[in-house]
C-alpha cells in the first residue's frame, strides 16, 4: 500500500516492477507534432514546385511570385521550430535527421530566393552596369543556374530526409 496525491493504493506486490520517488520523468522524447510534419511537407512540396518551374522555360514574372508564395510555407515551418528545437521534439533516433530536414529546406529556399534577387538586380541594372558584372559574375543564365543546381540538390536531400524520417 502506497500513498498517492494524499489517497492510500493498493497494488498487488506481483504488479510492482519498482518505486521511484521524486518528479516523473518522461521515458523518451516525444515525437514530431502532426503540425511540424504538416508544415515540413507543404515546405517541401513548395520548394518542389519550384524546382519543377526552373527545370523548364519561366520568365521572372511568373517566378519572383512562386518564390514568396514558396516562402510563405518555408517560412511557417522553419518558425515552427529553431534546428535545436527540431531535433528535441524528434525521438533520438530521428533527432540528426530533423535538423538535416530544416537545414536542407532553409537552404533550398535561400538559394531560390537569392536567384529571385539576382535576376530583379540584372533587370533592373542599366546596360552598362550589366557589362561591368557579366565577366565578374557570369552571365544572369550562369548565375540563375548556379543558384537553381544549388537549390535543387538540397531539396533532393530535404525529399530523402523527410522519407527517412517518416
Amino acid at each position: 500500500m502506497i500513498e498517492v496525491g494524499g489517497q492510500p493504493l493498493t497494488l498487488p506486490l506481483e504488479k510492482v516492477a519498482a518505486i521511484y520517488f521524486g518528479d516523473a520523468k518522461p521515458a523518451s522524447k516525444p515525437a514530431a507534432s502532426s503540425t511540424q510534419v504538416v508544415l515540413a511537407a507543404e515546405a517541401l512540396d513548395a520548394l518542389r514546385a519550384l524546382r519543377s518551374v526552373t527545370e523548364g522555360s519561366t520568365s521572372y514574372r511568373d517566378y519572383a511570385p512562386r518564390v514568396l508564395d514558396a516562402k510563405v510555407k518555408v517560412d511557417r515551418y522553419l518558425s515552427s521550430a529553431t534546428p535545436d528545437e527540431a531535433q528535441q521534439k524528434m525521438p533520438m533516433n530521428q533527432a540528426s535527421e530533423a535538423t538535416q530536414l530544416w537545414g536542407a529546406i532553409k537552404i533550398a529556399m535561400f538559394c531560390y530566393g537569392h536567384a529571385s534577387e539576382i535576376w530583379n538586380d540584372w533587370l533592373t541594372a542599366s546596360e552598362s552596369v550589366r557589362k561591368i558584372k557579366e565577366p565578374i559574375q557570369g552571365t544572369i543564365e550562369q548565375q540563375l543556374a548556379k543558384q537553381w543546381k544549388s537549390a535543387s540538390l538540397a531539396v533532393a536531400k530535404a525529399e530523402q530526409v523527410f522519407a527517412k524520417a517518416k
